[in-house]
C-alpha cells in the first residue's frame, strides 16, 4: 500500500515539476480508474471480515488495472501521434507510466488480500 501511495504522490509531484500547465486529453479518464482503484482496495480491506464482498473488490481492481493498461496504451500512442516536442513525449510518457503503475500496485495488494482470504477459507 505504501507503493501505491508513494506513486500517486510521485504523478501529483511531476505534475509539478515538469511545470504542467495544461492537462493532456485522457488524462482525466486514466487518473479516475486509479481513484476507483483505491477506492476498492479501501473497500476489499474494510471487507475482509466477508470473504464474499472483498472477493468482489478484488475481482474490480483487476478489472480497473486491465483498462488502466488499456488507457495507458492508448494515451501514449495519440501522444507519439500528436505531439512534436520530444521533451514533452518524455514528461507526459512518464507522467502515463507512473499513474498506471500504481494501479498496478493497487492490484498487487489486491492479490495479497486474495491469499489471505483463500487462505483463510
Amino acid at each position: 500500500m505504501d507503493d501505491v501511495i508513494d506513486l500517486i504522490d510521485a504523478a501529483a509531484s511531476r505534475f509539478v515539476l515538469y511545470r504542467i500547465d495544461k492537462v493532456r486529453a485522457g488524462t482525466v479518464e486514466l487518473s479516475k480508474v486509479l481513484t476507483v482503484a483505491t477506492m476498492e482496495l479501501s473497500a476489499a480491506i474494510h471487507n475482509i471480515p466477508s470473504p464474499e464482498k472483498a472477493l468482489q473488490r478484488v475481482i474490480e481492481i483487476n478489472r480497473l488495472e486491465n483498462e488502466s493498461d488499456r488507457i495507458c496504451r492508448t494515451l501514449i500512442a495519440q501522444l507519439f501521434e500528436e505531439e512534436k516536442d520530444p521533451v514533452q513525449i518524455i514528461k507526459w510518457k512518464e507522467i502515463f507510466e507512473v499513474v498506471e503503475t500504481a494501479v498496478d500496485k493497487c492490484e498487487d495488494v489486491s492479490n495479497v488480500i486474495e491469499s489471505v482470504i483463500l487462505k483463510n477459507a
